[in-house]
C-alpha cells in the first residue's frame, strides 16, 4: 500500500465513512504508516547529526603570546584559516575562522550557503561557542 493510500484510508476512518474497510486493509495501512514514520525518523536523525549539547564547545579567548595576540579555543591556539564549528540554534555549523589580530576585534566565521559562490561571513560574538572539527566528528564514529 502506498503512503497516500494509507492516509486516505485513515482519513475515511476518521470521517466515520468506513465503506469497504476491513481489518486487513487497516492492518496494512498501519504497517505502511509505521514504516513511513521510521523512515522519516531516520532522515531526521541524519539531518541533524551535529545537533545537541554533548559537545559543549568553547568561547574564543584572547591571549597575549610572544608573537602578539591570539585567540584560543580551550587550551589550544586558533590560527587564521582554521576550520571550526559554530554552535547555532540549529546545531553545529562548519566554517572557517579568520581574525585581524587586533585587540577587542571579533573573529570572523566564514561559511557556505547553497547557491552562493562566495563564502558568507559574520562576526563571532562574545560568548559564542565554537568547537574543533575533531570534537564534532569523533561523535560520529
Amino acid at each position: 500500500m502506498s503512503l497516500g493510500g494509507a492516509l486516505d484510508l485513515i482519513d475515511r476512518v476518521q470521517r466515520k465513512d468506513p465503506q469497504d474497510l476491513n481489518a486487513a486493509e487497516l492492518q496494512l495501512a498501519g504497517l505502511t504508516l509505521a514504516r513511513e514514520v521510521s523512515r522519516l525518523q531516520g532522515e531526521l536523525d541524519r539531518a541533524k547529526p551535529t545537533q545537541g549539547s554533548r559537545v559543549a564547545g568553547w568561547p574564543l579567548v584572547e591571549r597575549m603570546e610572544l608573537g602578539g595576540l591570539r585567540h584560543y579555543l580551550g587550551d589550544l591556539p586558533v590560527h587564521a584559516g582554521t576550520g571550526l564549528y559554530l554552535l547555532t540554534d540549529l546545531g553545529w555549523m562548519p566554517g572557517r575562522y579568520e581574525w585581524s589580530y587586533k585587540r577587542r576585534m571579533p573573529g570572523e566565521f566564514y561559511f557556505s550557503l547553497p547557491g552562493i559562490e562566495e563564502p558568507v561571513s559574520c562576526a563571532i560574538p562574545d560568548g559564542a561557542r565554537l568547537a574543533w572539527p575533531e570534537e564534532i566528528e569523533s561523535r560520529h564514529r
